[in-house]
């Protein structure tokens, strides 16, 4: 699609798709946590959660070079300030939800490959209310700097990997 950040080449992008992209995942994301850093600096303790996507373990995949390259982005900046805030009372860290069905993957998802891509989140994707009180009582459980919360381990593949022939997850419809 054009002028969305589905899966397409990166020249195919508009530059306020660019843009967009860019203010959203990376500019967002220092400004909150520069916000957070000083509010928990003052207030002498506190976590600053920063969210993982496709891209932020160095992944490529054709048609995911602009949003990859803003999740390694916000990646890269939450072990650099992790790095910083490391002798003070501030922890950070990152969460990768997995795959979440969101606004955004509807969007990039290409008509012809519909099917397949809906058979791929049931199988492997999560909705927000599932995963979210798990995601936040592991935050609340860290007390490591740079920690890295995931949601799809390789355990957790496999696992429906081998329960997909026994029932099918429904996600999505």
């Amino acid at each position: 699609m054009q002028g969305d950040c589905g899966e397409q080449d990166f020249w195919l992008h508009e530059p306020g798709t660019i843009r967009a992209v860019t203010e959203t995942n990376v500019l967002g994301t220092l400004y909150g946590a520069r916000v957070a850093a000083r509010g928990m600096l003052a207030q002498g303790h506190g976590q600053i959660f920063n969210l993982e996507g496709w891209g932020s373990g160095n992944e490529m995949r054709r048609g995911s070079t602009l949003y990859g390259t803003s999740k390694a982005a916000v990646r890269y900046f939450t072990r650099s300030l992790g790095a910083e805030l490391r002798s003070t009372p501030v922890r950070v860290g990152t969460i990768n939800p997995g795959i979440v069905p969101t606004d955004l993957l509807a969007l990039s998802i290409r008509p012809e490959k519909e099917a397949s891509i809906k058979r791929f989140i049931n199988l492997f994707g999560d909705r927000v209310e599932t995963i979210a009180p798990a995601l936040a009582e592991r935050v609340l459980a860290n007390r490591r700097q740079n920690a890295r919360i995931t949601r799809l381990t390789p355990w957790r593949i496999l696992a429906r990997v081998l329960r997909a022939p026994f029932g099918g997850r429904r996600v999505i419809e």
